[in-house]
């Protein structure tokens, strides 16, 4: 059982007496076991490509504490790479014992806790002047900020049985994809036969905007040839996306299509360029 326990002494004189406790006897701390206590983090999301970002894990230590040990973080690809230089990007501070960096990861070394007390790990932080870090430019990037900790200098590195998440979001919408109904380039077509288009909001690194949904989320459809069919204002987009528009070109050669936001903003795209043929007699 880890924490503090007594190894109660007791004495008596002569072969006839009582047994008696000593009025003090040695006490053996038993530390908590590699791999324990709680680690958790906030905030639990950050926009996707955003800068400044500050984040702040807690460490809390289980019944036995810790004695010289270590706490060790390893942060998912993307963001800001940790440092103990002020002015980076990923400048990372600790509340008790040291900070030392290698890659992605943070290691805090000479830790001594009681059962329940805390270690405080802020990344990105801006206290030696820096910007804060810079979050991954991908909503598909790992979320679990791994933790692992070992209660003594001579303990094992062993991964906590939960870690905290930072989920990566859509930013703002910066323009649409335009691209065949099932995806991919829009490939050759013909003149008064009708084809399918999907249109997809997108961040400027382009994640897909789920957020420009429902009503009032429309696009307008223009070509640099002419339309027979299919152009000016779409339905609305589903969850940032319109799965599958019908276009009919009135015109032959190089063409492309646009979608441009409805109201609200000007964001646009358009198609890659694209072949146009005449119909047959």
């Amino acid at each position: 059982t880890a924490g503090a326990q007594t190894w109660q002494g007791a004495q008596r004189s002569v072969s006839g007496s009582t047994i008696a406790n000593l009025a003090a006897s040695p006490s053996v701390t038993v530390l908590a076991a590699d791999g324990t206590g709680t680690l958790g983090g906030s905030p639990t999301s950050a926009v996707a490509g955003s800068t400044g970002n500050t984040l702040t894990l807690t460490y809390t230590a289980s019944t036995g504490g810790m004695s010289s040990g270590a706490v060790r973080v390893t942060l998912p690809a993307g963001w800001s790479a940790p440092s103990t230089t002020g002015t980076a990007a990923g400048y990372t501070t600790a509340s008790t014992g040291t900070v030392g960096v290698a890659g992605q990861v943070v290691t805090v070394t000479g830790i001594t806790l009681a059962a329940s007390g805390t270690l405080t790990i802020t990344y990105g932080s801006t206290a030696g002047g820096g910007p804060g870090a810079t979050a991954p430019t991908s909503t598909g990037a790992g979320a679990t900020w791994q933790g692992a900790q070992r209660s003594s200098s001579g303990g094992s590195f062993t991964n906590l049985g939960s870690s905290p998440s930072v989920t990566i979001t859509p930013g703002a919408l910066d323009n649409f994809l335009v691209e065949a109904a099932g995806g991919g380039p829009i490939g050759t077509q013909i003149v008064g036969v009708a084809f399918s288009i999907r249109v997809t909001a997108r961040d400027v690194s382009g994640n897909t905007v789920t957020a420009f949904d429902g009503p009032g989320n429309t696009v307008d459809i223009s070509s640099s040839g002419s339309l027979t069919a299919g152009g000016g204002t779409t339905a609305t987009l589903a969850n940032g996306v319109l799965a599958s528009h019908s276009v009919t070109l009135g015109s032959t050669g190089s063409t492309t299509v646009t979608a441009t936001r409805t109201s609200g903003g000007s964001q646009s795209g358009t198609s890659g360029s694209f072949t146009t043929n005449p119909g047959t007699l």
